[in-house]
């Protein structure tokens, strides 16, 4: 039930094309509009897209292999997808200063689950200390921050000047404030976020709770999406010192084409 979506563009400013495409024994014909593009889904095999493109309006012929990572599996019940304990999870990775001193001072597991209604993603945060004092900014202390792509359509976006995201893609962030409130930043009106601390066993855990509804679509069985995630450590009280990436997408260059790509399963 795999499939890789392929755009297929036509330089030409004024001629459409007409292209027959194949890949991995199916073929389809589309036509490409002079100076547009078209798109189209093709079956694949393995972790592999072996494509060939003829143009039916002129001559040429194009064949290209491409990679197609393997998504991550989400399950009808509960189940890691995915965690983090290493420096090599900790950014900025190539900066002595940064004070990660291991797994108690801060990890984290993923885990989530969904049916046809919602999708619930728990996060479990080791974090020696806990500080968030910045309201509505979350992501200036301890917090966490969520990216999603709900179609998986994030790499063929063209997104409008200024514009970071299409109009079904959500960045948003949720923390625990140090006066016991929860604070949420971004498009937090897509989920409900309920946050708890254990002070005893210096843990933190979100409880995000997402309706399909509210993303305006319908899951299915094999459904791809994008989606990451941002753990924001604050051991001071002054600001976070670091954070660890799950996916990349949403620090520095934000991207919803370079989400964790994920698929719903049973």
């Amino acid at each position: 039930y795999r499939t890789g979506r392929l755009k297929i563009i036509n330089i030409s400013n004024t001629k459409p094309l007409e292209a027959e495409v194949s890949a991995n024994g199916n073929t389809q014909r589309i036509l490409v509009p002079g100076g547009g593009a078209n798109v189209c889904d093709m079956p694949v095999s393995g972790n592999t897209l072996n494509v060939e493109v003829k143009n039916l309006s002129g001559r040429g012929t194009m064949k290209q292999t491409f990679q197609v990572p393997e998504p991550t599996p989400i399950h009808r019940e509960n189940n890691i997808i995915a965690s983090v304990s290493t420096r090599g999870d900790i950014h900025p990775q190539d900066d002595p200063w940064v004070p990660w001193n291991g797994p108690e001072d801060l990890s984290a597991e993923f885990s989530a689950c969904w049916n046809s209604v919602e999708l619930k993603i728990r996060i479990s945060v080791t974090d020696d200390k806990h500080f968030n004092k910045f309201g509505a900014e979350t992501w200036r202390g301890d917090s966490i921050q969520i990216g999603l792509d709900p179609r998986g359509d994030g790499e063929f976006l063209e997104p409008e000047p200024g514009k970071k995201f299409g109009p079904d893609d959500f960045e948003f962030g949720a923390a625990l404030g140090n006066d016991g409130k929860l604070y949420l930043s971004g498009s937090h009106n897509a989920a409900d976020v309920k946050v708890t601390r254990d002070e005893k066993n210096r843990k933190t855990l979100y409880v995000i709770t997402i309706p399909w509804k509210n993303l305006k679509i319908k899951p299915f069985r094999g459904m791809v999406f994008g989606m990451s995630f941002l753990i924001f450590d604050d051991d001071s009280g002054q600001g976070y010192d670091y954070y660890a990436p799950v996916g990349s997408g949403i620090a520095g260059n934000k991207s919803p084409a370079k989400y964790k790509k994920f698929i719903l399963e049973d």
